[in-house]
């Protein structure tokens, strides 16, 4: 497998921005995730968090600047751009907890936005914390308690219910 593209942060940001720009008006929400979030020196591909009832369109227009497209599914979509670099987006959505209601109730924001910052082992002691506290993390959904969604929303409603302080992105290794 051949080693991808490093970018310094300073270059993967700005591109990272621009393609944010571009797809914000697509979005109810969108965040720069993964080591640029966490502000590494380099970084090895963009990831982008997206919350969007319009991901057709999201999609589209990824695409219309790759030269290849490496996945393209309801929860995430990868595409390879001309200069070699990576674009990651991973799409948030709304949990129904109740079959009867027809309103979306539950982001899973947080979570998506917390697993796709990373780093992996950071993930990993998270999942394990949850697990210590009886409950378990499902990375793109939230943190569930006796098979009830607890936290979802936000970072912060995730450290909480783990009673954990909230951790900046740079300081998550």
């Amino acid at each position: 497998m051949a080693k991808e593209k490093t970018i310094e942060l300073a270059q993967a940001r700005r591109w990272a921005d621009k393609i944010a720009a571009e797809l914000a008006p697509f979005c109810e929400k969108i965040e720069v995730a993964g080591s640029i979030r966490r502000r590494r020196p380099e970084v090895h591909d963009i990831d982008l968090v997206i919350l969007t009832d319009k991901q057709a369109t999201v999609n589209a227009r990824l695409s219309r600047n790759a030269v290849e497209a490496k996945a393209c599914g309801p929860r995430h979509t990868m595409v390879r751009l001309a200069n070699g670099v990576l674009v990651d987006a991973y799409f948030a959505g709304y949990h129904q907890q109740d079959f009867f209601r027809d309103d979306p109730c539950s982001p899973n924001w947080g979570s998506v936005l917390l697993c796709r910052t990373g780093p992996k082992e950071y993930n990993v002691r998270l999942a394990q914390r949850a697990r210590a506290r009886g409950m378990r993390w499902v990375l793109g959904a939230g943190i569930y308690s006796d098979g009830r969604l607890v936290a979802s929303d936000t970072e912060q409603d995730i450290y909480r219910v783990l009673a954990l302080p909230h951790a900046r992105p740079e300081d998550r290794v």
